[in-house]
């Protein structure tokens, strides 16, 4: 990266465990961006085993200029993502995301029938 080019913008992809695949499809959509050097991403498949998870995903979201959960109906029933990172006192994303912009990444849902 010479010195008149911008640091790329650090993305913190945020997704349930069941939407990995999500979370791959979505990635190739970013590869350009990447590949230009725009952007940048991180998501938990990159902690290592016997790594503590709740400290490097709390570093990296600290990092991260752009917050993008994957929102499925996965996320949405995920307690582990409910209760540590949505409600509650901490609430964890929300409290670390205050300065940060906060995007969301929406799949569609077949509502048809619910009431």
């Amino acid at each position: 990266m010479t010195t008149d080019q911008k640091k790329p913008i650090n993305v913190f992809l945020f997704y349930a465990p069941e939407d990995a695949w999500l979370l791959q499809e979505f990635g190739k959509h970013l590869d350009a961006l990447k590949n230009l050097g725009v952007i940048s991403s991180w998501c938990s498949q990159r902690i290592g085993p016997g790594t503590g998870w709740a400290e490097v995903i709390e570093a990296n979201l600290e990092a991260a200029s752009i917050i993008l959960p994957l929102v499925s109906t996965n996320f949405l029933a995920c307690a582990e993502i409910w209760y540590t990172y949505v409600e509650g006192e901490n609430c964890f994303l929300f409290r670390k995301c205050s300065s940060k912009q906060l995007k969301g990444c929406l799949t569609s849902l077949d509502l048809e029938g619910v009431e």
